[in-house]
């Protein structure tokens, strides 16, 4: 199974068999995301899970390191470190073997926002009924 990823500003959108997942984290929105939302599509079953944090800015540094690190150790990742702080940053990394994916593909994402010292963290997984 393919999977395609895109960085957009402060949006990532992955794109995999019947999936097309985008997520925007935009400032002044009214609603946030879902912590948990679960839809069956076509032959497969959509779970999304999303979790907001607010850091303290040694331990936001801290973090944003380690989601630095573990998206250029994946073997399948898309990073992107925005303009204004090298601590701005968006990464999907998909969580999959080559085998898996026929009948489950994860990836987790974050957005990391240094002026208020937020991340954003989501996981989603798709399986196969």
């Amino acid at each position: 199974m393919s999977v395609r990823m895109r960085l957009l500003g402060a949006s990532h959108q992955v794109f995999v068999g019947p999936v097309r997942e985008t997520v925007a984290c935009l400032p002044g929105a009214d609603r946030g995301l879902p912590a948990r939302l679960t839809r069956q599509q076509a032959d497969w079953t959509y779970g999304f899970s999303a979790t907001t944090a607010r850091l303290d800015p040694l331990e936001f540094s801290s973090q944003v390191a380690g989601i630095l690190g573990r998206a250029a150790e994946a073997e399948h990742s898309l990073c992107g470190v925005f303009p204004g702080s090298p601590e701005a940053v968006t990464a999907v990394v998909v969580e999959a073997s080559e085998e898996a994916c026929r009948t489950r593909l994860s990836w987790r994402t974050w957005h990391t926002y240094p002026q208020d010292g937020q991340i954003v963290s989501t996981h989603t997984t798709l399986e196969a009924r």
